[in-house]
Order: C-alpha cells, then sequence, then structure tokens
C-alpha cells in the first residue's frame, strides 16, 4: 500500500498538518500564536503533528511519511503509548485481545514510521520564559476533578485561565457545556476560553479506538501557544489519587487502566515543556485523594461551582445527564453515599433502579479484572456501604445488603483508611502544598464526621 506523506507547516495565526496533501490547520486567538517565539514555532507544528498523526501506523497499517526530522519528543509519545495500550484487551473484550497482540502491534509500528532528514542545529533558542506565580493555566472538562481544581485554585489565590477543549466527534456534548462555560464565566467572571481542536478528526470512530491513548500528551502541547501567553507557574492537570493504581493480569503483566493520569506521566509531562524552554510546571493538586473526598469538598465546599457539574457523554438526551451509561451510575452511587442530591445537578434517573444492574459491575459473576478496568473498584464498595449506612434501601441497594453487605462490613476500617484521607504527592509544590493539605484534612474530618467514621 501507498506510503501516507504527513507534513507540517506554520502559518500566522497557528499551524498547518497536511496529510497525503489534505490539510488540517489548527488556530489560536489574536495575540496567542505571536506570544510563541519565532525560534519555537516550527518545532511546535512539527511535534504537533507527530503526536496526532503517529497512531495512523497502527489505524491504517500503512508506512507514515513524515517531511521533518524527529521531533525531540518524538520518543516520549512512544513510551507513553506502549504503557497505555496495554489497557487495549479489557477495554476491546470482544476482540479477545492478548497483551501479547496489542503489544506486538505497537512495537511493530517503529519499523513503519520514517523522517525526512537529520535534526538541524540548534541556531538561536527563545529565552526562558519567566513565570508568574500567581498565575495558572488549566483544562476544563466540567467532570467532577477539573471543577475541583478550579475551586481549589480560586482559593488559593490564583488568577485561573481555564481552557476547554471542543473535540469535533463530540457536538452534542459541545453543546451542552456550551451552556456550561456561559453559565460559569457569567457567576465568577472567569472566561471559559474554548479550543476548537480541528485534529480531533484524525483519531479512530470505531474499533481499536486509535488516537484517544495520548490525550494529555497531545492536549498539553496544542495549550503551549497559551502558556507562553499567560506565563503561568503552574499548569494543572486534575488526576485523582486512582489514576496510579495498578494490578497483574492473568499474563503477568502490570496494567495502569489510566497510565497517561499517573503521577509517572505528570512528571513527564513537564520535561516536554522544559524541552522548550518553558518553566511552567505540570501539577495535579488532586494528586492526594480519592473521588469520594474529591466529590464532597466539591459540593460541599464549593456547592456554587459543583452545581456545573457534567461527566455524561450520552447523547440526545433530555436532561444533563442520560441515566443510561456507567457515568450516570458511578456519580449516582457516590452523591447517596455523601448524602447529596444528585437532581442539583441535573441527574434525575433513579439509577439504584434494578434494571440499571449492568451499569455498576459490582454485581457481575466474572469480576477478576475489574481492578484493572474500574479503578478504585473497592472504593465502590465503599460508597454503596455509606448510602446503605445513611438508610438508602431498595432496589440494587437490597441487592448489595444481599450479597455484598458482608464482604464491606470485614473490609471497612482497611477501605475508609485508603479512601478517606489525602495520601502524599510527588507533583504539588511546597509553596501551595500546606495550603492544599489543610484545606483536605479539614473537609475530610468534617466527611467522618458526618459519615460517622473515626
Amino acid at each position: 500500500m501507498k506510503d501516507i506523506a504527513i507534513h507540517a507547516s506554520v502559518k500566522p495565526d497557528g499551524f498547518t498538518t497536511a496529510i497525503d496533501g489534505k490539510k488540517i490547520t489548527t488556530t489560536y486567538p489574536n495575540g496567542v500564536w505571536r506570544a510563541v517565539p519565532k525560534s519555537e514555532r516550527e518545532k511546535l507544528a512539527q511535534t504537533a503533528t507527530y503526536f496526532v498523526t503517529r497512531h495512523l501506523a497502527l489505524s491504517k497499517k500503512r508506512t507514515l511519511e513524515y517531511g521533518f526530522a524527529p521531533p525531540p519528543m518524538r520518543l516520549m509519545y512512544d513510551y507513553g503509548l506502549f504503557y497505555s495500550m496495554s489497557e487495549a484487551p479489557f477495554e476491546f473484550t470482544e476482540k479477545n485481545l492478548t497483551m501479547d497482540d496489542v503489544l506486538r502491534d505497537v512495537y511493530n509500528t517503529e519499523f513503519s514510521v520514517r523522517f525526512a532528514n537529520t535534526p538541524a542545529k540548534e541556531t538561536k533558542r527563545s529565552q526562558h520564559v519567566q513565570t508568574d506565580s500567581k498565575t495558572i493555566v488549566m483544562p476544563l472538562s466540567f467532570g467532577k476533578d477539573s471543577l475541583l481544581t478550579f475551586a481549589l485554585s480560586r482559593e488559593l489565590g490564583f488568577t485561573v485561565y481555564p481552557l476547554f477543549f471542543e473535540e469535533p466527534t463530540c457536538t452534542y456534548q459541545n453543546k451542552k457545556k456550551r451552556e456550561l462555560r456561559a453559565g460559569l464565566a457569567r457567576e465568577f467572571g472567569v472566561p471559559v476560553t474554548p479550543f476548537i481542536n480541528a485534529l480531533g478528526n484524525l483519531r479512530q470512530a470505531g474499533s481499536m479506538m486509535w488516537g484517544w491513548d495520548m490525550l494529555l500528551l497531545q492536549y498539553t502541547t496544542l495549550l503551549m501557544p497559551y502558556i507562553w501567553k499567560h506565563k503561568p507557574e503552574y499548569f494543572f492537570w486534575s488526576n485523582e489519587q486512582s489514576t496510579n493504581e495498578h494490578a497483574q493480569t492473568h499474563e503477568g503483566y502490570y496494567v495502569n487502566y489510566t497510565h497517561e493520569q499517573s503521577v509517572q506521566w505528570t512528571l513527564h509531562l513537564t520535561n516536554l515543556l522544559r524541552s522548550f524552554n518553558l518553566n511552567t510546571t505540570i501539577v495535579s493538586l488532586l494528586e492526594p485523594v480519592h473521588e469520594l473526598v474529591i466529590l464532597s469538598i466539591l459540593h460541599k465546599r464549593y456547592p456554587e461551582i459543583g452545581k456545573y457539574q457534567l461527566s455524561c457523554d450520552g447523547e440526545k438526551t433530555k436532561y444533563r445527564w442520560c441515566g443510561r451509561c456507567f457515568e450516570c451510575a458511578r456519580v449516582y452511587l457516590f452523591f447517596m453515599a455523601l448524602g447529596i442530591e444528585p437532581k442539583r445537578v441535573g441527574l434525575m434517573d433513579n439509577m439504584f433502579d434494578k434494571k440499571k444492574k449492568d451499569l455498576f459491575y459490582l454485581f457481575a459473576e466474572k469480576k477478576e479484572d475489574l481492578n484493572i478496568v474500574f479503578q478504585s473498584y473497592p472504593e465502590r464498595l465503599l460508597a454503596f456501604y455509606l448510602a446503605y449506612k445513611r438508610g438508602v434501601r431498595g432496589g440494587l441497594m437490597d441487592e448489595f445488603e444481599k450479597t455484598l453487605l458482608p464482604t464491606v462490613e470485614k473490609q471497612k476500617r482497611q477501605l475508609s483508611a485508603k479512601y478517606l484521607a489525602a495520601h502524599p504527592s510527588r507533583t504539588i509544590p511546597e509553596p501551595i502544598k500546606s495550603k492544599l493539605y489543610a484545606i483536605y484534612q479539614t473537609e475530610i474530618k468534617k466527611l467522618k464526621r458526618d459519615i460517622g467514621i473515626t
């Protein structure tokens, strides 16, 4: 089959990625692209182009001919892809894949990637960007994690520049969240800047979903012009403690289903910025805490921000949340555990109805892979237990009482110690750590008092 020719070129307001002559242009608002030093623009265009097209060697099964030299951070993508793809056998169970099947394909595509020439000599590099210690840039998706990061950032005294990715394949979700963006901006006077990711059309829409695996690396790269523009001290991703968990498969491989959100990868991401002479540091304020604590703090300390939460990607629904997906089931469970009214965020369905059983997975007969597919699977058991303690009954709560309650009763102390705590962190810098942990300890103490755990 014919090779795929890929090129990158700089434009006055961004850059163009060309695949076999078909051009996709990434544009930035007035002043944002101009903030990128001229010495870094071509490198950024080529790096971003590689990051968003590398998966084509897998999805198209053709050789990629890049019309430029290997980008300096090329191997960072390849390393991340290798570990991110280990989730595929569990995400696409209908394909009966083994880990060897998946990793062999990723490994072999190294021999289907070619570059045009040798990296050029450095002539004039840009000066290191001096950061503003009171400024941060962050992606805001309106899920619980990014909303809590937004709220914490404001309480910590930062000027926040939130950015929202509009994916071309998520038109209905974009519409729903456009309304949330407008409401948040009006209420708090903080505009949420949309970034239209035209390159998202390159991702595979079905089958193995190639191209969706390295989102954090792609997004961080595409948002770098905003880092040059605003000069933030920190770039906040919103990765919680559970994203560091891993489990061993029956083949003997250790797998982290959310490797790209782990502490290890967050530390790598800062190296991406350093390669462009940027002194901004990538941090996750949520690294110390799990989901129960996150939702409790968001909706009890910052209810005026929590009301904007939307984690459901359901299509064409009457309400904000579809009531038919795993995300709706999970959030409803945690809300009931914490005594939060689901309707305050537009989650109108009773997700404990027995016909929703398959959305929880906890009641499935085959459970050996749940710790891989669903991070903090035991935290969901704890959430059911806390909802039970609050007197929630009927539907799936009755099934929990009959089948899982005795097991959770035996583990409740260990589960509480793990999931209702603020754990040590490696990405959070000292200047903000003490104030942040003080917030966490205060709120965790309130939560434990509320649910009757000492």
